[in-house]
């Protein structure tokens, strides 16, 4: 749909095992070790809450709906992190906040374009399949380098995901490998098409962020 942009013209999880999280500008916070899964859940006061030691801020959570983005705090490391849901396949993926994925869509480059979208997605637990070889697994954690375009059209954000790009390898200067496996490729969609929701989510909580 959309074509390469030049270079020049486009960049937590609680978990059971060791998790290093792997970003596009650092690849190496340690984070807690032998906790459990994070999963959303309905309070006794009705309210969506984290089901294990960290603070949800915001979400787009709804029980009836089959993906989400919230945006956590990791109360270890006091962190902030995307995290896409995806009740289909039950898996979880974590992504570290930053104003530049957090304002993707309101960013337009020199050109008057939209730089291509560039973030490193970890997934805990997954599972063994086609994206073997992109990024890295360090321990039950696979870290995985994400460049996806896209163009905003009428408010709406319009996204090339046939198919979203990645490396071999995390901070790669060039992308020329394909996600394949459609879990990650539903996860990657549910931050891009659901963050101007998490915008409004985030304003009506009144958070604060950097």
């Amino acid at each position: 749909m959309f074509g390469r942009k030049p270079i020049a013209a486009v960049l937590f999880s609680l978990l059971t095992g060791t998790m290093i999280l792997s970003t596009a500008s650092a690849a190496g916070t340690l984070f807690v070790e032998g906790s459990t899964p994070i999963n959303i859940q309905t309070g006794v006061d009705g309210k969506a809450q984290l089901s294990t030691n960290a603070q949800l801020l915001a979400s787009t959570y709804h029980p009836s709906r089959p993906r989400t983005l919230s945006l956590i705090k990791n109360h270890h490391d006091g962190r902030l992190y995307f995290m896409m849901s995806d009740k289909a396949s039950g898996k979880h993926a974590f992504v570290a906040y930053s104003k530049k994925v957090y304002d993707f869509y309101r960013n337009k480059d020199e050109y008057g374009g939209y730089p291509p979208l560039m973030f490193t997605m970890s997934v805990p637990r997954d599972a063994k399949g086609t994206d073997d070889r992109l990024g890295e697994w360090r321990g039950k954690v696979h870290h995985i380098p994400v460049y996806a375009l896209f163009e905003v059209v009428k408010g709406r954000i319009m996204y090339d995901d046939v198919p979203f790009f990645s490396a071999s390898y995390l901070n790669p200067s060039h992308y020329h490998d394909k996600i394949e496996d459609p879990m990650h490729a539903r996860l990657v969609r549910t931050l891009m098409s659901q963050m101007s929701e998490l915008h409004e989510a985030v304003e009506k909580a009144g958070v604060r962020l950097p």
